[in-house]
């Protein structure tokens, strides 16, 4: 009794936090129909602060091009300054005069480089900042849509669990009171009643744990979208099959190595070493800039009054020795661009094993959806003959408990590998730098496309692009 008032307790708690949910946020509570995986990843790219951060920092990221261009123009300064003198004059013809007078300066200075390796290969460097920029917010695009699918899926299959969870304590109970009759009328035992009510009591526990991790699983949503919506896409049945197109791993491991997103950045990475090491070596170079500069200047002393000079000329710096600086920097660039070197054959690697992991996944979870609908359909239909042959006296009760955790294993093992092939697909398509918002919309068609019953195979097959 105190475990089925806590059940009780706990569904109510649950449904009181969804309640506050739709009045909280109405926008998600007010679509017409349940939310599928399309709609939550466009949420998700307004609403997730991480994909927000990786946003603002490719917009600073552009800019790495423009502050590398500024170093090739003209730079224009402009002065002014205005100062009180005084001054005490002794001459051999007079005696102590003081003065008390302003002076005023305006000066204009334009600087033109002509000649300084340092900033042509910072701007060099800097192309490459920018481009990394595009490339680390395309990364955390395919980012973001693996983790919306990875938590939607999460989410689903802890509402899967909890329904199949009720579903089976529901039968277990049923089975308990036809194990209490079968006793009263002497056709059944002590054993089965008791054992009857151990495994009733179990799946009271399993559905309390099943209703804790539905609660956290949407809260793991609702942290990329805000507010997790109460109704979503369920898969209802069986769905779309499809084998990787081509069907060798060789081509995938191929796309993989020129699009990978996180090998892309690396090879950026290692231009901007590159670049960096270049730059290192202008500290030996020396530098020419064009200088023009005009000043006026008033200054109403005993000796002049005004001055108005205009200059033009070059200006030519040649480094001698800053106490082994440029060595040291030189040697420390070049040790950082071996390590971009070695980082990017790890991210090579890297995208070789996800890609093999992937498209085995694929491959297998075909196999594995197809073998556990069978073992649904065999366990379906095994529990009828137990229950049929309890009735009859040829089975005992633990035969018929035992059939229905296995049907319940199954129904639940086949949920899971159905989201875990489907999110295989996406990260096949993800590591080898082809997932975009038509791969989402393409597993939301199928799960919105899931038939309760497969009458005959449907595999196709899906494609590098």
């Amino acid at each position: 009794m105190k475990l089925n008032n806590n059940l009780a307790l706990k569904v109510g708690v649950r449904n009181g936090l969804i309640g506050c949910c739709v009045l909280l946020f109405p926008v998600l509570s007010a679509y017409a129909a349940p939310v599928g995986l399309l709609e939550l990843y466009q949420h998700a790219a307004t609403e997730d602060p991480d994909f927000n951060a990786a946003r603002s920092a490719y917009q600073a990221g552009l800019k790495n091009r423009d502050i590398g261009l500024a170093g090739l123009l003209p730079s224009i300064s402009a002065s002014v300054s205005e100062t009180k003198n005084t001054e005490a004059v002794v001459t051999p013809v007079t005696r102590l005069k003081q003065y008390n007078y302003t002076s005023r300066t305006r000066t204009i200075q334009l600087t033109q480089m002509i000649f300084d390796w340092e900033k042509i290969a910072a701007y060099g460097e800097a192309k490459y900042r920018a481009l990394l920029a595009e490339t680390t917010f395309s990364e955390a695009k395919v980012d973001l849509a693996q983790r919306i699918t990875e938590a939607y899926f999460n989410l689903l299959f802890a509402d899967d669990n909890l329904a199949l969870a009720q579903a089976q304590k529901d039968a277990l109970n049923q089975q308990r009171i036809q194990a209490e009759k079968l006793h009263q009328s002497g056709a059944g035992t002590v054993t089965d009643v008791e054992e009857t009510k151990a495994r009733y009591q179990l799946s009271e526990a399993q559905l309390l744990t099943a209703i804790s991790a539905l609660d956290i699983k949407r809260q793991e949503l609702a942290k990329l979208v805000g507010k997790a919506p109460t109704e979503l896409r369920h898969i209802t049945g069986s769905i779309e099959l499809a084998y990787p197109e081509p069907p060798a791993l060789e081509p995938w491991l191929e796309a993989a190595k020129r699009q990978n997103p996180r090998v892309l950045s690396q090879q950026l990475n290692l231009k901007i070493a590159e670049s960096q090491l270049d730059r290192s070596r202008a500290g030996h170079l020396p530098t020419l800039n064009l200088i023009a500069s005009q000043s006026k200047s008033n200054a109403p002393n005993y000796f002049t009054t005004t001055d108005d000079q205009k200059r033009i000329g070059l200006q030519l710096n040649i480094p001698l020795y800053e106490g082994g600086k440029v060595v040291a920097v030189n040697d420390q660039v070049f040790y950082l661009k071996e390590k971009a070197q070695s980082e990017l054959e790890s991210a090579v690697r890297d995208s070789h094993t996800k890609v093999t992991q992937f498209y085995l996944g694929v491959i297998n979870g075909i196999a594995q959806i197809k073998a556990l609908e069978q073992a649904v359909k065999s366990s379906t239909t095994a529990l009828k003959g137990m229950e049929v042959g309890q009735r009859t006296g040829f089975r005992t009760n633990t035969d018929v408990l035992n059939a229905q955790q296995q049907l319940f294993t199954a129904k639940r093992d086949l949920q899971k590998e159905r989201y875990t092939y489907l999110l295989n697909r996406l990260q096949l398509s993800g590591v080898t730098g082809s997932l975009g918002e038509k791969d989402i919309a393409l597993i939301d068609s199928i799960i919105r496309q899931a038939k309760p019953k497969a009458d005959k195979d449907d595999i196709k097959s899906i494609s590098a692009h």
